[in-house]
C-alpha cells in the first residue's frame, strides 16, 4: 500500500532583487531534507514589478525537483509606502499580514523569511493543532526576557511572555478570515512599531498564539546567548535540542552567509548554494559584500583624549568587529566575533586571547 503523501503550503515574500538567489537556496535546503511523502507549494508573494525573468529563474525549481511547485501570487503595490523602521528590512516583509486574502483557498500555511536554512522536513511542525490560535512560532529571546518587559508597554500588550519570533510562522488563514484578524493588521501599519510587521503579529494576535519547540525557529542572535540567559524563557531541554540539531536555523542578523561563510551553520548554508543554478551569482554575492565590509564606515567612534585636545585612542564598532587605534591612526588590538568566539588581536595581526560567548554581544 503506497505511503499517504502531504502537501504543505509555503509562503515566501520578496522582491525583484539579488535575494532571489538567497530564497532559492533556503528552497533547495527544504526539498533536499524533506521526507519522501512530503510535497512543497510554494506561494511567493512578489510586487507588481516583479520580472519574468526572475519568475523564470525561480520555476527552474520545478523542472530540478518533481514533488514541489511554484506558484507567483502578485501584491501589487501592497505596503509599498510602509513605515520601514529598519534599513536592511524590504518592505514585502510586511506581506505576510495579507496571507489570508492573498490565498483564500489555503486553510493553513507555514510563512518562512528567505534567511533560513530547512534542515528537517516540516510536516511535524504544519501538523500541529491550531484550534483556537491565529499563529503558531517560537519565542523571540530578548523580547521574552524579563528585563524587557517594558517593551509590552510600548507595544500596549499586557506582556512578553509569549512574544514570537515571526521568521517561521504557522498560520491558521481560515481563523484569521473567520475573525477579520487582517483589519487588524491593516489598521496596526501605521504605529511605527520597532519591529514591524513582527510587532503587528504579536499585538493584534495576543491571546491566539501558540508556541513551537525553538528548534523550528532557532535564530543567529538566540544561539549567542548562554544558556542561563535562554532559560528565562526555555527549558534546558528545549535549549539542548536547538543547539545541537535545530530543525529550522535563521539567520535572523545583519551578516548573512552571503555577506560570511564563516558564521554560524554558513558553510551548510553554501552546501545547498552549490546545488542551485545560481551558484556564480552567490559568489559574486560574497566578493561583492566581502568589498563592502572592507570599505565599511563603523557603525560607531568612539575617542579618547589626553588634556581634553591630544587624541589618544579611536575605538571604531563594525558589526562584528571591534577596532583600539592608538592616537587614532596606530592599530594596537582587534577584538572579533567568528563562529560564537571572540578573539583579540594585538595590532590587528597577532592572536593572543579567545574567549567563548556569553549572552548577547
Amino acid at each position: 500500500m503506497p505511503k499517504v503523501q502531504h502537501t504543505i503550503p509555503i509562503v515566501f515574500a520578496t522582491i525583484d532583487d539579488e535575494l532571489i538567489y538567497c530564497m532559492y537556496v533556503t528552497m533547495v535546503s527544504m526539498l533536499k531534507n524533506k521526507l519522501k511523502t512530503t510535497n512543497y507549494e510554494f506561494y511567493i508573494l512578489v510586487p507588481d514589478n516583479f520580472s519574468d525573468t526572475s519568475k523564470q529563474k525561480i520555476g527552474t525549481l520545478e523542472r530540478q525537483y518533481n514533488d514541489c511547485k511554484v506558484i507567483f501570487i502578485n501584491m501589487k503595490d501592497a505596503f509599498i509606502n510602509a513605515p520601514k523602521m529598519h534599513e536592511r528590512i524590504i518592505y514585502a516583509t510586511y506581506y505576510r499580514l495579507l496571507i489570508a486574502e492573498a490565498l483564500p483557498q489555503i486553510s493553513k500555511c507555514i510563512y518562512l523569511d528567505i534567511d533560513i536554512l530547512v534542515r528537517h522536513d516540516l510536516w511535524n511542525l504544519y501538523s500541529t493543532d491550531m484550534e483556537g490560535y491565529y499563529l503558531a512560532g517560537a519565542k523571540a529571546g530578548w523580547y521574552t526576557f524579563p528585563e524587557n518587559a517594558w517593551y509590552g508597554k510600548d507595544l500596549g500588550i499586557p506582556s512578553l511572555k509569549g512574544y514570537i519570533q515571526a521568521g517561521v510562522v504557522l498560520m491558521n488563514l481560515d481563523a484569521i478570515r473567520k475573525d477579520n484578524i487582517t483589519s487588524e493588521f491593516l489598521q496596526l501599519t501605521d504605529k511605527k512599531f520597532k519591529s514591524q510587521d513582527q510587532d503587528i503579529l504579536n499585538v493584534a494576535c495576543y491571546g491566539h498564539i501558540k508556541h513551537l519547540p525553538l528548534k523550528n525557529n532557532f535564530t543567529i542572535n538566540c544561539s549567542k546567548y548562554s544558556d542561563e540567559e535562554l532559560r528565562k524563557t526555555f527549558s534546558q531541554d528545549e535549549i539542548n535540542e536547538a543547539r545541537k540539531d535545530p530543525t529550522i536555523f535563521h539567520f535572523a542578523d545583519k551578516i548573512k552567509p552571503w555577506h560570511d561563510k564563516s558564521i554560524l551553520y554558513g558553510n551548510e548554508w553554501w552546501k545547498y548554494a552549490k546545488m542551485t543554478p545560481f551558484y556564480k551569482e552567490l559568489k559574486k554575492m560574497i566578493i561583492q559584500n566581502r568589498d563592502k565590509t572592507i570599505l565599511a564606515k563603523p557603525n560607531k567612534v568612539s575617542k579618547l583624549l589626553l588634556f581634553s585636545f591630544i587624541p589618544l585612542l579611536k575605538v571604531e564598532y563594525y558589526d562584528q568587529k571591534t577596532t583600539y587605534l592608538l592616537f587614532n591612526f596606530i592599530p594596537i588590538l582587534e577584538k572579533k566575533v567568528h563562529k560564537n568566539k571572540i578573539y583579540y588581536k594585538l595590532f590587528a595581526v597577532l592572536p593572543f586571547l579567545k574567549c567563548k560567548i556569553k549572552g548577547e554581544l
